[in-house]
């Protein structure tokens, strides 16, 4: 798990009042919508994930029915 999949649990575990804001977050970690979106779907089948956020990553896991 690098710098990059941390940032992207790290910004998972965030609310945000505007969805917006979150996309923008992810285009200033020089990731497309849909590039951020398939390497947070392959994050969470790693249990290096689990380890570093649990709580983030169970909740995700949760929302998407797994």
């Amino acid at each position: 798990m690098d710098d990059t999949d941390r940032a992207i649990l790290d910004l998972e575990s965030r609310t945000f009042r505007f969805a917006g804001v979150k996309w923008q977050a992810v285009r200033a970690m020089g990731l497309t919508r849909t590039a951020y979106l398939v390497r947070l779907n392959r994050l969470l089948d790693t249990r290096e994930a689990v380890e570093c956020a649990p709580g983030t990553v169970n909740r995700l896991r949760r929302l998407q029915g797994r």
